[in-house]
């Protein structure tokens, strides 16, 4: 029976809805996502969960986390988003991805309720929004014990907001989305403090003091509990390379040596919120071992973060897509890349700091094929003003416009001169070029 009486979708025909309510664009608010959640009989209150906010690093802290509470024999779902290459991506249980038909049977439900309150006079919910609501009846549907929600914007007006959590993670906060959350980086930290519940323990990664501050009045005005860097949990990076990242950790129940196989010198910082909230957690009567969080963090997989495939030539593909995330994927580069310089094929999205984030990238790469994702929210960067910068800073610059164009180049020159090959600059250009390679 279709909950909300609309006609059974196909796979194809569900993804065109889908696309077709992203022009709706993104609406502050709870209201619609509410109004949704409730004409499903409130499937969030079915299943706990742990939710996830913060600028940069929020998909690794969740993907490591599900993947230690999965060890721990818990029935996980995970909420992510964008997706690189199937919107099936973002919806997964106990690590698989939503089906196709599952998806469209989702689909068809969702459309059936939206029709139904816009004919009451209800305001039309976001793409994000009814994709929330698809998740958490999935999740529901599916008997998952514990959901790991990331935030898609800011926060306190972001559809995953209406769970009342286990525990709250709020991972680096930095630049980006000004035009939404604010300019400074206390306003951007309000809006992702608004996570915080009453009674509900938060775990902060490191944070720069202007947003420490706002999160602590936060929290200390709804009675959150924080444990942060050297106030709750310590820890200590010790060896970043190519095969992934090593850490000390120490907090209130959970201690030890720990790896990740994911890449970078900021994952420490990742693993480590991530290792908090398992304490968390834990704090809370979960039944998490020391030995699950060492096996979960290992086996943890985020594709498209400092992921290194292939090897002729060696290729690596990064979504960093903010001047936060460019220094460090270029911090990285420093530390692993023994001071060898990749090409690199790079597109940005219309809405970010390209000249900030090639500032850099520039000193870590060896020349740049400059590109423009086939799909981006915001639209994508011209490809020949990144080019133009790039020539600025002192790079080998070429635009060459089609993404695989610019692929095909930035192969050739790689091979040529045995150089690695970067792609990087946008989650929208590498999860297309990422297809592209590995379907070939």
């Amino acid at each position: 029976m279709q909950i909300g009486g609309g006609e059974l979708m196909t796979y194809e025909e569900a993804l065109g809805y889908l696309s077709s309510m992203q022009r709706f664009g993104i609406k502050p608010g709870l209201s619609r996502v509410e109004a949704l959640a409730l004409e499903l009989g409130n499937p969030e209150r079915r299943m706990k969960h742990l939710h996830i906010a913060g600028t940069n690093g929020k998909g690794s802290v969740a993907a490591m986390a599900e993947s230690v509470l999965r060890q721990a024999g818990i029935k996980t779902g995970l909420f992510t988003s964008p997706h690189l290459c199937r919107y099936e991506e973002r919806i997964k249980v106990c690590g698989r991805q939503i089906s196709e038909d599952e998806l469209a049977r989702l689909a068809s439900d969702a459309k059936g309720i939206v029709d139904e309150l816009a004919g009451r006079g209800i305001e039309s919910p976001t793409e994000f929004e009814i994709c929330t609501a698809m998740c958490l009846e999935h999740f529901k549907d599916q008997g998952v014990e514990l959901a790991v929600m990331e935030v898609g914007l800011g926060g306190r007006y972001d559809s995953t907001n209406i769970v009342v959590p286990e525990a709250s993670v709020i991972t680096h906060i930095s630049y980006d989305h000004m035009e939404k959350l604010g300019k400074s980086l206390s306003q951007i930290a309000f809006d992702k403090g608004g996570i915080l519940k009453k009674g509900v323990p938060a775990v902060l990664a490191r944070q720069e003091d202007e947003a420490l501050g706002m999160i602590k009045r936060e929290a200390a005005a709804k009675g959150v509990r924080l444990s942060y860097p050297e106030h709750g949990y310590s820890y200590r990076t010790v060896k970043v390379g190519l095969t992934g990242t090593e850490l000390e950790y120490d907090g209130d129940l959970l201690e030890g040596t720990f790896k990740t196989r994911l890449v970078g010198v900021h994952q420490a910082d990742n693993a480590a919120a991530a290792l908090a909230a398992i304490d968390a957690m834990m704090g809370l009567g979960w039944d998490i071992t020391r030995d699950d969080a060492r096996q979960g963090l290992m086996e943890a997989v985020h594709p498209g973060r400092f992921e290194v495939v292939g090897k002729d030539p060696m290729m690596i593909f990064d979504g960093a897509h903010n001047v936060d995330g460019a220094a460090a994927l270029a911090a990285t580069l420093g530390k692993v890349m023994g001071g060898v310089r990749p090409v690199a094929v790079a597109g940005f999205s219309a809405d970010k700091d390209y000249s900030g984030m090639l500032g850099h990238l520039a000193p870590r790469i060896s020349c740049l094929f400059a590109t423009a994702p086939s799909h981006a929210r915001s639209g994508a960067r011209d490809s020949e003003a990144v080019a133009e910068e790039a020539k600025r800073l002192g790079l080998e610059a070429v635009s060459l416009g089609p993404p695989e164009e610019a692929l095909a180049a930035g192969l050739a020159r790689a091979r040529e001169k045995c150089l690695p090959l970067l792609v990087c600059g946008s989650l929208y250009l590498v999860g297309e070029l990422r297809s592209r390679l590995l379907a070939d």
